[in-house]
This record gives C-alpha cells, structure tokens and sequence, in this order.
C-alpha cells in the first residue's frame, strides 16, 4: 500500500497519483487561481470525463453546456458525499470559496492547453452567480 501526503502549504491544483493514464488530484482555494476575482478561463475535454469530490468547505462547479461556443453558465454547488461527473466536451470551471478543497479525478493528458480565455461579457456573467 502507498500513501500520499498532501503538501498544505501550497494551494491550487497539485497532482497526488498517476496510474495507467490517470491522475488523482487536490484543488484546494487559492485566491490567485480559482476564486471568483481570479478565475479568467473555462474549459473542456474532449476526450474524457472529469470527477469532482467535496472534501470541505463551498465549491461552485459552473458548468456551460457542450456546444462550441460557452453556453449559459450554471452553478452547481458541490455536496459532500457525492461524485460530480462532468461529461467530455462540458464547458466548466470550479469557483472556490476560502478553505474549501475537492478531489480530482481525470486523465493525465488534461490540461490548461484545451481551455478558452472568458470574454469580459462572460466573467461578468459568471461574477453575477456570486453577486
């Protein structure tokens, strides 16, 4: 058997496994990267689904449907104890609220590479949810 200790003095997105092309990952708040003033891009893949698992605290999963462009964007609140599937090709982006956290599930191959910048319409949109 393997542990994994996750290092708590970063924040953001860290990957934690890998096994035959998948990765586990840890998000966790970083006002820099993924709270509502930061987040500045949506994305999607292509290939594959992404899981979503509540560890603590307030997670807005906002997804914007699968056409080619962005459609309307819809908050869903994470709960704890529940798994979040993200079908391929869903526009989403996690808004994460101080002390919250969340495992991640997906291929290894994802990136920042298959993500889109938000038009300022957009983020406007999307600060609004919070607002």
């Amino acid at each position: 058997m393997q542990e994994k200790v996750i290092d708590s003095e970063m924040h953001g997105f860290r990957d934690v496994f890998f096994s035959k092309g998948w990765r586990v990952a840890y998000a966790d708040y970083n006002p820099l990267g993924n709270d509502i003033a930061a987040i500045h891009k949506i994305e999607k893949h292509l290939e594959t689904e992404e899981v979503f698992y509540l560890l603590k605290g307030s997670v807005c999963l906002v997804t914007a449907g699968q056409g080619e462009a962005i459609g309307p964007l819809i908050c869903h609140y994470l709960k704890e104890g529940t798994l979040y599937v993200v079908d391929k090709g869903e526009w989403h982006v996690g808004v994460f609220h101080p002390g919250s956290a969340v495992l991640i599930v997906e291929n290894e191959a994802e990136s920042l590479s298959n993500s889109y910048e938000l038009c300022s319409k957009d983020r406007e949109s999307l600060k609004k949810i919070f607002t």
